[in-house]
């Protein structure tokens, strides 16, 4: 299971600042911790889509029998579906 946004937005800062406050390129081990936190903020923007587009409204349509309330989704209009520099 991919870590949610929370958790890849500290963990890719941790990242970012451990790069900006080094004196040489990357190492290939921080490229590829990047990279894996990258493939599961891409997954994690790929479900949160399909939440709001088919999850929601399947259980919106089973609720609307029973005079319950439309459940809604918060999503970024166009959330960016890669991290890749």
């Amino acid at each position: 299971m991919a870590p949610g946004f929370g958790i890849l937005n500290r963990d890719l800062g941790r990242y970012l600042e451990m790069v900006q406050a080094g004196d040489i390129a990357p190492t290939e081990s921080a490229k590829q911790a990047y990279a894996r936190s990258c493939e599961a903020y891409e997954k994690d923007v790929a479900a949160l889509g399909k939440l709001g587009t088919e999850t929601v409204p399947a259980v919106n349509k089973l609720l609307a029998p029973r005079n319950v309330a439309p459940l809604t989704v918060s999503a970024p209009a166009s959330p960016v579906a890669s991290c890749a520099p």
